[in-house]
């Protein structure tokens, strides 16, 4: 996003809603994100279409069988489309990252970090559960007892899957990250649903 914010502006129709939410962001950079993924969205699209978020944030449109995640990072902006839930990460080098690692990496992850790739290996495990946490639409899931990404070693590109777990039901996601850029990228959807029947 290199940007102004009037040429952010520039082609697209902003719906009430989006107008409504904008007035909200009083930081320029926020404004511009919130800009560049509906740029985005018009490039997706060939318009705007109206965006809609759930209590928790979700973004989505009432287009038939469109699923949308929004992600933005540092002057970039990203949207992930799909016939069905999907969830987007980007994420840049971030050395901080190792500072909370303890909270979100598995035993079983860290075993496999890599020593030349510590930084970007860490981002692939953290944007893999944040892809899992925008799918399934709840902040308060667990990134480190809930979310178990099956180990791998670190490359660009590579598929991962991974397992939501809770007392009553274990999905499954099938996950693809790739170095873009600057940029660590994360897709996912969930592959398998297991409920589980309480006796």
């Amino acid at each position: 996003i290199e940007e102004d914010i009037e040429t952010l502006k520039d082609g697209i129709s902003l719906h009430p809603s989006d107008q409504n939410k904008l007035d909200t962001i009083h930081h320029p950079d926020k404004a511009k994100e919130f800009l560049a993924i509906r740029q985005c969205l018009r490039l997706a699209f060939d318009s705007n279409p109206e965006i809609f978020y759930s209590g928790n944030g979700k973004p989505y449109a009432k287009l038939e069988n469109t699923q949308l995640s929004f992600s933005h990072t540092h002057s970039f902006a990203a949207i992930a489309i799909a016939s069905k839930s999907i969830g987007v990460d980007i994420e840049i080098h971030q050395d901080k990252i190792t500072r909370i690692a303890e909270r979100f990496v598995r035993e079983e992850e860290r075993k496999t970090l890599s020593e030349s790739q510590h930084v970007p290996h860490l981002l692939a495990y953290w944007g893999a559960k944040e892809c899992i946490v925008k799918i399934e639409d709840n902040k308060r899931l667990d990134f480190k007892k809930q979310i178990h990404v099956q180990p791998f070693y670190y490359a660009s590109p590579t598929v991962m899957q991974a397992n939501l777990v809770t007392s009553q039901r274990e999905k499954t996601y099938q996950l693809y990250f790739q170095e873009v850029g600057p940029l660590f990228v994360t897709i996912g959807q969930e592959i398998m649903d297991k409920s589980f029947n309480k006796a």
